[in-house]
């Protein structure tokens, strides 16, 4: 059975089974709707409830909450239709966001199939209220004594806390490590409506301090199943220090058979937060042959992710190094737009690099000419290697591959 959006209902069915309801995008009907329900569930649990269904957050106001079929504006719903009232919605922002239009006489909230007790709690809202009002009431359950306590989205003291980025880095940390250290571990290890732990904020947030030490106290099964997400965030470079400690912490198995939605495995991942050579080092270190020369659905391979980077001419010995790891197929792969991993060190001028992969590559793949390719100008496309080393003045890359015969186009 499906639910329209706008419309009030009359449904004999226990609150479960209410959640689990679909709702399409139909006009708002201005009356209610009475539903015809099976006779084996009409003697269910709540016998009379009135369900609101509503998506729209402009139209989320207190008019919207009146009776299509009264006159007045009274809002008697308790007369009218029973003892439980629901809203179901799929946007927690507007349950958050506009929560004080939502009337004391409901009594469940519906969010994308979760049910919560409507509650006018600071501490279930208080992502709506500015930050500097956040910390005193967080300073307020501390002083009562709730802080392993959770809201109805999920989220502990310390979750908020570390969601926080407007305010004093300094001053946020510390109250966070000082969370931290009196704690349950339970509580510290606690995901949100969108499974995320403090952690996961904390290192999205850059606060390398508050990770360090999440980092310590956060489960193996939570670092083994989102170690790599987390990785993913640390993109600042004074997360440093956390990139290389969580690697620590995620186990090989791990990093050898991850792959995101993408394809790319945990070497492609941080190859991508460039400037991190010292992170790519030890993933390197812990990754196998076969992971190293997987390809992600577009084709590219790590050794092509890092070339193509000019920033990471720099860490010619971690190139170096990582091609020892490639097989000769993978070195002679190009990636959707017909480059190779030679095409890339010759745009960006790596001497080294592009002598090292010559001596491992087919004369067709040093050949194959590049296809057009948004992220370049198009005078890059329809080139060769050598039209880029040349282009270059890499000379002693020009005179290696036209001993090869290398093909060159010239532009």
């Amino acid at each position: 059975m499906e639910l329209n959006n706008y419309c009030y209902y009359k449904i004999d069915l226990p609150i479960e089974e209410i959640a689990n309801l679909k709702i399409n995008d139909g006009e708002k009907i201005e009356n209610i709707c009475d539903i015809e329900i099976d006779d084996n569930i009409c003697n269910s649990q709540f016998p009379n409830v009135l369900v609101y269904c509503h998506y729209d957050d402009n139209k989320f106001s207190r008019s919207s909450w009146e009776d299509p079929e009264s006159d007045d504006d009274t809002n008697d719903f308790d007369n009218i239709y029973g003892t439980v009232r629901i809203l179901i919605t799929s946007n927690s922002k507007m349950c958050c966001g506009l929560w004080k239009n939502i009337p004391d006489f409901i009594e469940y909230i519906i969010v994308d199939g979760k049910i919560f007790i409507n509650s006018k709690s600071k501490f279930d809202f208080i992502s709506i209220e500015d930050e500097y009002d956040r910390i005193q009431i967080i300073k307020e359950l501390i002083n009562e004594n709730k802080i392993n306590e959770t809201n109805i989205f999920g989220e502990t003291i310390l979750i908020i806390i570390c969601k926080l980025y407007k305010l004093s880095f300094q001053d946020i940390s510390d109250l966070a490590l000082n969370l931290i250290n009196i704690m349950s571990i339970d509580t510290i290890n606690k995901r949100d409506r969108y499974n995320y732990t403090a952690l996961h904020y904390s290192s999205i947030q850059g606060k390398p301090e508050v990770s360090l030490k999440l980092i310590d106290k956060i489960n193996d099964d939570i670092i083994n199943e989102n170690g790599a997400e987390i990785l993913r965030h640390c993109l600042l470079e004074k997360m440093k220090c956390v990139r290389l400690k969580l690697i620590d912490r995620i186990n090989d198995y791990v990093i050898n058979t991850y792959q995101n939605e993408k394809g790319n495995t945990l070497l492609m991942s941080v190859i991508k937060i460039v400037g991190c050579q010292s992170s790519i080092e030890k993933i390197i270190d812990k990754t196998c042959d076969e992971q190293i020369n997987k390809c992600n659905y577009d084709g590219d391979t790590a050794l092509s992710f890092i070339c193509m980077w000019p920033e990471y001419g720099r860490m010619e010995n971690t190139i170096l190094k990582l091609i020892d790891k490639m097989s000769d197929d993978k070195i002679n792969k190009f990636d959707q737009y017909d480059k190779t991993a030679l095409w890339y060190v010759c745009k960006n001028c790596f001497s080294t690099i592009a002598l090292k992969l010559i001596q491992r590559m087919s004369l067709e793949a040093i050949n194959k000419q590049s296809k057009s390719d948004l992220r370049y100008d198009s005078k890059y496309a329809r080139t060769t290697p050598l039209d880029m080393a040349m282009f270059n003045n890499m000379h002693d890359v020009v005179k290696i591959l036209v001993k090869k015969n290398a093909e060159y186009l010239c532009f």
